[in-house]
This record gives C-alpha cells, structure tokens and sequence, in this order.
C-alpha cells in the first residue's frame, strides 16, 4: 500500500480536481445515455438546453441518470485505488467486526441527522431563507419513479456513492494533503462539506447550507467510528428515503 508521506501534494491535488471533474462529465454522459433512450439525442432533444422549460424537460432523465454517474465516478475512484495500491478497506469499507453495531450507529446517526435538519432547516426559515426541494418532485410524477428513487438514487448513488465518492476518497485527499493528524481532519471535514454543499445549491442557499451541515457530520462521524464508511451509509440511506416518503405523502419536515 502507497504510504500517505509518499504521494505528493501535487498528485492528491490532481486526483481530487480529476474525480470532481469527472463526477460531472460522467453524469453528463449518463444524462445523454437516458436521453437517447428516452427520446433518441437528435436536434429537438439537444434543443432542450436552451429552451426556458428546460428544467422540467430535463427531470426525469436527470433523475434516471444519476446512479449511472455515480457508478462510473466510484469506477474511477477504485482505479486509482488500484494505482495507488490500496484496498476498499483504505476507503473504509473494511468488513466491520460486528454488523449490529453498525446498523445500530447508522440509525442513531440518521436520527440525529434528521433532527439537525430539520431544526437547521426551521431556522434559517425564520429568516426568508427556505430549501427549494423542486428538484425532487420528480418522485412525485409516478410510483414507479419514486420507488427507484428510494433504492436505485437514495441507497446506491447518495448513500453508497456519495459517502465513498466524498468521505471515503475526497476527504482523505484533503485529510493527506494537511498534514493527516488532528487539524488536517478538522479542515479535511470542513472542506468537504463546503465542496458537497456548493454541489448542492440546485436546492437553494438554504438547502446548500443544510447540506453542508450534514456533510460535515458525516465527515466527524466517518473518524469517530473508526474511519468507517458502513455506518454513514446505512444514516445517508434512511435519511434520504425518509425525506423522499415525507415528500411523496406531502408531509412538511
């Protein structure tokens, strides 16, 4: 395994930049993939990009296509796993000792995460600052739709993606490149979660500050349990499909 003092800081800079860049190109290419299959990439569909109703247009196929981005990021996050000379476990997907104990601390921690949500999200409401969740009323158009939100979106892009994509790898870059003891993990955590909630601000400034708030308990989580992946995704999991239920039965968080 390629010890942290061996890789340079220009190399960690460079594959940070390349996996962010990629995570967009990637979910491009998987929004053009639906898109042909959808509707066929001709002129009326390129078209669609620079109509006013873009967005609505765009919904559903984005919706659709994002697991397929995801899964090509996490491919090239295992490659240069591979080149480095590292192990799933380096990401923090050891095979923990007891599996209760995770399932345990993955619901505490998506209970806490809800809550601080929720009473984040209440009050920057008290200044006008409200989250625009639009963007996922896509799971309201059909069933069918808002059942491979809850699995394909929810579990294997957000919860499984997500946390490998940016706590496992993103934020151990950025743990490596300050210095890896106590403050690099302080400004790792920060960082990430500034990086993931600016990704975020589709949903407003409000729900990109929300977003940024759960990053950074998700990063102070992924050390306080030993540099455990296992229980940030069963909490991610939960957390999103319990606001994806609220939002398809029209409950208010």
């Amino acid at each position: 395994m390629t010890a942290a003092g061996q890789i340079s800081k220009g190399r960690l800079i460079g594959e940070f930049v390349l996996v962010l860049f990629a995570f967009f190109i990637f979910s491009f290419i998987a929004l053009i993939v639906v898109l042909f299959i959808q509707d066929g990439v001709n002129t009326e569909v390129l078209e669609i990009f620079n109509l006013p109703n873009a967005k609505e247009l765009l919904a559903v196929p984005g919706f659709l296509a994002i697991p397929g981005g995801m899964l090509l990021t996490i491919g090239l996050v295992w490659g240069l796993q591979k080149i480095r000379g590292e192990t799933l476990s380096d990401l923090g997907l050891k095979i923990p000792e007891s599996w209760r104990r995770v399932v345990l601390l993955g619901v505490a921690l998506a209970v806490f995460i809800f809550v601080a949500a929720t009473g984040l999200t209440y009050f920057l409401a008290q200044f006008g600052m409200v989250p625009d969740s639009s963007d996922f009323n896509v799971i309201l158009t059909d069933p069918m739709i808002f059942f491979y939100g809850m699995t394909a979106v929810a579990w294997l892009a957000a919860a499984f993606g997500e946390e490998v994509v940016f706590r496992g790898f993103l934020m151990r870059i950025l743990y490596q490149l300050f210095g890896s003891n106590t403050v690099a993990a302080g400004f790792a955590i920060t960082l990430q979660a500034a990086v993931f909630g600016m990704l975020h601000l589709n949903q407003g400034v409000a729900g990109a500050i929300v977003v940024f708030m759960i990053a950074a308990i998700f990063g102070l989580a992924f050390y306080r349990f030993g540099r455990s992946l296992w229980p940030l995704i069963i909490a991610h999991g939960l957390f999103d499909n319990i606001v994806f239920t609220l939002m398809y039965l029209g409950v208010d968080a």
